[in-house]
């Protein structure tokens, strides 16, 4: 993985773990133009979705 995309990676694991930011609001803040695209590359990166990340992070 390039140095931009952990970047992404981490700033969105960060948005979702300490923020209640909406997946779109924080697909915008890490550069993405489309939810659906930032769901489909965090899948990539994590193995799960932002929503199911989000959801055991919380536990």
């Amino acid at each position: 993985m390039d140095l931009k995309n952990q970047l992404r990676r981490d700033i969105a694991i960060r948005c979702l773990v300490q923020s209640s930011d909406s997946i779109e609001k924080i697909s915008s803040h890490t550069g993405f133009s489309e939810a659906s695209t930032f769901i489909r590359e965090f899948k990539k990166w994590t193995g799960v979705t932002p929503h199911t990340y989000r959801k055991c992070a919380r536990k």
